[in-house]
């Protein structure tokens, strides 16, 4: 059954939809106002449903409405503004595949997000823009085949953590880095402040620089040190919360990691953090997305200890959006020594420079292969 409107405006349902659907069994529904229901109902046969710009009554309706769907094992959620739904509560233990779409902002946004209860889940995409948003899985998800995280969270770890027996993995989670930046130099600003106020006194005052050393250290020692341990502790927090510590994808064989222009150095961290975790990793793939003008990259330093999987266990590695910047090189040079299993390394670039595109060819060929087989494609 498929009930979409192509007007700008919302269609609102009759009630009768919820009656006589006894023997329904996909269910899409697109641009519609769902009223609410005081009488009793059911989709005892439904096993797909599509949910596109639905206006829902309230969050318990949600939550009624897919609990009343006892053999349900596909869902497509994607938010609209003002859907009237703070938390989308997911509570399915016929589940087998969910995908929730949360790109336009609103009104409502802060401090809402979805509960996930699904153990039978199979296949899983989380795509969400806006930070101040938040994903629950109150339970894990042990049959976890294919999962697809693309958010702006704060604290994605708990949606990591959940999905260790995941076999294939996509990524994009760029906001940790930039939490990270601003409370770090929100701890720079305090101390800036305390130096410029500590030079300004022995300006203009007459005690002595000793008092003046002393005075420092109270100033320090009370609401600035307050300050500064907070934010310090939210650095802490962060990089705990966006890997947490003694995750373990031991089913793990395919990696996808978009790496984000102005998120460089998270993404490299949350890469490096996975492998590191990830024993039977078999492929591994790297896009750029490069949404803004190239901005100067952080410094990659080599890990002191090779991950296992890059050693043991991986066969194929693939770059897209290659630019042949230097930290890239290295990135691609350290695989490339220590990758004792690769079958193939593939690189893409969209340079459309001839000359140009010869020189990342020639660099990259320049570099040692550990794996006597390994073939390198460049496109």
């Amino acid at each position: 059954m498929d009930c979409c409107s192509s007007s700008t405006a919302p269609v609102m349902l009759p009630r009768s939809l919820y009656s006589g659907c006894s023997i329904l069994v996909k269910l899409k529904l697109k641009k519609v106002v769902l009223v609410d229901v005081t009488s009793p109902f059911s989709f005892p046969s439904l096993k797909k449903l599509t949910l596109k710009s639905v206006k829902y009554p309230d969050d318990e309706f949600v939550q009624r409405l897919l609990s009343n769907c006892p053999v349900l094992e596909s869902l497509y959620v994607k938010q609209c503004i003002d859907d009237n739904v703070t938390i989308f509560t997911v509570k399915v233990p016929s589940l087998k595949s969910l995908v929730l779409d949360n790109l336009v902002f609103r009104s409502t946004d802060i401090g809402s997000g979805y509960v996930i209860d699904a153990p039978s889940l199979e296949r899983f995409t989380l795509h969400d823009a806006y930070e101040d948003r938040f994903c629950v899985i109150e339970n894990e998800m042990p049959n976890i085949v294919e999962a697809y995280v693309d958010v702006a969270y704060s604290h994605p770890g708990t949606i990591l953590s959940s999905i260790t027996s995941v076999k294939h993995l996509t990524l994009c989670i760029t906001s940790s880095e930039v939490i990270i930046y601003l409370t770090i130099h929100s701890c720079l600003y305090f101390f800036t402040i305390c130096i410029l106020d500590f030079i300004f006194r022995i300006g203009t005052n007459k005690k002595c620089v000793a008092h003046h050393w002393k005075e420092l250290g109270v100033l320090v020692s009370k609401p600035v040190a307050t300050n500064i341990a907070f934010v310090l502790y939210s650095v802490l927090y962060c990089l705990q919360d966006a890997y947490p510590v003694g995750i373990v994808f031991c089913s793990l064989v395919y990696l996808e990691i978009w790496a984000m222009e102005t998120e460089w150095s998270a993404d490299l961290n949350l890469l490096m953090c996975v492998l590191r975790n990830s024993p039977n990793l078999r492929a591994l793939k790297l896009e750029q997305i490069n949404s803004v003008p190239r901005q100067p990259r952080s410094c990659w330093r080599e890990p002191s200890s090779v991950p296992e999987c890059v050693i043991w266990s991986l066969e194929t590695l693939e770059w897209i959006e290659y630019e042949g910047a230097e930290e890239e090189k290295k990135i691609i040079e350290f695989i490339l020594r220590n990758a004792k299993c690769l079958k193939k390394a593939t690189i893409s670039t969209d340079s459309t420079d001839p000359n140009e595109k010869l020189e990342m060819l020639k660099a990259l060929s320049l570099f040692p292969r550990r794996s006597p087989t390994c073939q390198l494609a460049f496109d």
